[in-house]
């Protein structure tokens, strides 16, 4: 469950998407036009051991376009290779800040409760 959250929305009207961040540490990529293409840009450091499917679903609450997220059961992790260690560059705290920066390459910087601040191409 998001408790905070934090969004922005595109650099320019014609792309119609919306980033969002929270306590899960976790970016979203939320597509305007067609809910169902909305996904997790940015991951968790639990996604990776915990790998679930996320479906996205609209529908009218009260006249106003509501869009859902809901996952399925995690699928059984394959056992790590041994000797192996992934980096996973995710935040290791709540997500406070987002804004995505268009330039000659796009860009995404966000900064978590940490301090830390990291910018995604």
């Amino acid at each position: 469950m998001t408790l905070g959250l934090s969004a922005t929305m595109s650099p320019s009207d014609s792309s119609g998407f919306l980033l969002s961040c929270g306590t899960d540490q976790r970016v979203r990529y939320w597509d305007l036009s067609d809910s169902t293409q909305s996904y997790v840009l940015i991951p968790n450091q639990d996604d990776a051991t915990n790998q679930v499917t996320r479906i996205y679903s609209e529908k009218l609450v009260d006249g106003t376009r509501v869009v859902q997220e809901s996952t399925s059961k995690p699928r059984a992790a394959s056992p790590p290779a041994i000797g192996l260690e992934e980096i996973n560059p995710a935040h290791r705290d709540i997500i406070n800040n987002i804004i995505a920066v268009k330039g000659s390459q796009p860009f995404v910087v966000t900064s978590s409760m940490d301090g830390i601040i990291k910018v995604w191409k």
